[in-house]
This record gives structure tokens, sequence and C-alpha cells, in this order.
């Protein structure tokens, strides 16, 4: 199986030589891999153009400013990068199974990418896949410290890495322009019976948390609103603030969640028009969390 990676970068001039590095020493590397500078203001580009210049198989884009870094702005790039990136596998005439996303800020083994492709080549229904993600603070020597395994859903793949199977992608339409596109992804994936695996035993970790570039009590404020948005059942809500007060820190993170959640509510935001997807996330996935809750707990007793 063969596959097509898309980075959406900014800034990352700290982490672009090693992440290039780790796709050079896969055991399965990808067949094309887009870079897309979203407007960087650092020596991103200057790394980017030397990998294009030795590697044919990478190539990149470079975005205009537009202010803002998540929402919409984040899901445009992406969107975007992924067309492109699917022309440009068409005019080279290169055939591929699957199409994937990968952060700047992530380190992984060398089996990583080819451990996901076994696993869609065992089960066709696999829509979306990732392995699991921790986050690691780095020394100097850009080496993992300890760090404790994230208790996560085994249906919930992570957005650090993560890839698609082409007939799934296609058939929900690519990535979705609207905010939490992850998440509206796996949802319609999910609808259309399609299987989603974070799979425990292929590691990677984040060298950063997600979106640092945005102060702690913005994003998870932004993360309750999303939810509203998305029409998230109360209880849903309820249970991610508390697994932030149980396994995220700093602890005062569930109430900005709340907050954010509770602001949306009240000032009557707008939700997403998409009634299939406002029914999941108010219905269905309430009870796919609750079949799982057993496993969730005893993944957190083990901790």
């Amino acid at each position: 199986m063969s596959y097509l990676l898309l980075t959406p970068i900014k800034n990352e001039e700290q982490y672009l030589p090693l992440l290039a590095d780790m796709l050079l020493r896969q055991t399965a590397r990808p067949a094309l891999w887009l870079i897309v500078n979203d407007a960087s203001t650092d020596g991103s580009q200057a790394i980017i153009d030397e990998l294009v210049r030795e590697n044919n198989w990478v190539f990149s884009i470079t975005m205009p400013f537009e202010a803002g870094g998540l929402g919409l702005h984040y899901a445009r790039v992406v969107d975007h990068g992924f067309s492109l990136l699917q022309a440009e596998a068409e005019q080279r005439e290169i055939a591929y199974d699957l199409i994937g996303k990968i952060d700047a800020d992530v380190i992984f083994d060398p089996d990583c990418f080819s451990s996901m492709l076994a696993e869609f080549a065992a089960d066709e229904k696999l829509g979306i896949v990732s392995p699991s993600l921790s986050n690691v603070n780095m020394d100097e020597d850009a080496e993992a410290l300890a760090a404790k395994k994230e208790v996560v859903l085994s249906d919930h793949p992570t957005d650090g890495i993560r890839l698609f199977r082409l007939a799934c992608f296609e058939e929900i339409g690519g990535s979705p322009l609207t905010r939490a596109p992850e998440t509206v992804a796996e949802a319609k994936a999910s609808l259309r019976g399609w299987k989603l695996r974070r799979f425990a035993y292929i590691e990677a970790f984040h060298r950063r948390k997600a979106h640092t570039a945005t102060p702690l009590w913005t994003r998870w404020e932004m993360a309750g609103s999303e939810q509203h948005y998305l029409g998230y059942h109360p209880l849903l809500v309820l249970g991610h603030a508390f697994y932030e007060l149980l396994f995220r820190s700093p602890k005062y993170l569930f109430l900005a969640h709340l907050s954010g959640y509770c602001k949306a509510v009240l000032r009557r935001e707008e939700r997403i028009v998409d009634e299939e997807l406002r029914a999941y996330f108010g219905r269905q996935r309430l009870r796919e969390v609750w079949v799982q809750l057993p496993v969730l707990i005893k993944k957190a007793v083990k901790r």
C-alpha cells in the first residue's frame, strides 16, 4: 500500500529537520509529501527549499498571510493542501491507497507508517488510523523524557498523525471546511460504517502541546465552544471536562472548557447546519463513548 502525506506548518524551523529525518528513515516512505507553509516568518522556508531540492517526492507551497491560526483558517489550509497533494499525484501518475496528515512537531519510530499500513491491509473497513500520541518534554539533545501515556478512546485517532483510506476520504468529501475538521471527519466516517482506530502499540510523541501559539485558556474555551457548535450532548461535554480534571495539566483547563461551552450556549452561537452530524454528536456518540467506558476506566487505573 502507498500513501500521500501533508504537513501544514507555521514557524516550524525548530522541528522540521527532525521530522524530515524521521520520514526519510521510514521503512514505508510516502509516495509524495507536501509541506504547506502558512506564511511562516522564521527560517522554515529555507529548510523546505533544501528538502525539495534533495528529494523529488517532496514539494511545497506557501500560503499568503491570513489572520488566525485555528478554526476555519486552519481548515482551509488543510483542505487546500489535500487538493494540491491529490492533483500533484494525478499529474505524476502516482497511484495511492491512503492519504494523511502529520504535524511538524511529532517524533515516531521508523516502523510507524509501515505498522499503520499493515493494519489497513488487514482490515478493509478501517477508514482512519493513527498511532498513540503522548505529549513529552524534550531535553537539549532532543531525546524524549519520561512521559505518561494518555488515557484515550481507541476509536479517536489523534490529530497529530493520521491516515485515511482513500475510499473513506472520498466518501466523506475530503477534509471538511468547518470548525473542528478532524472531529467532523471522524463523525462522517463513523456514520458511513468505517472503523476508526488509535493503535496503542504504535507509539508517537508530541514534542509540544498542539497550538502552543494560542494561550491555554483560549484553546480550551474554543474546544468547549466547538462542542456547542457540533451539538454535543451535555453529558459528553461534562465527560470531557471531567477527563481534563483527572488527566490534564494544569487542572484548571476543565473550567476553561466548561466556560467556552456555557458562553456559547448563553450567546446562542451558531451551530453546525448538518442535521446528521448534530444527531450523531447529540445521541450516537454518547452511546459509543458509554460502551467504551469500562476499558477507559481500566486504562486510567493502570496509568
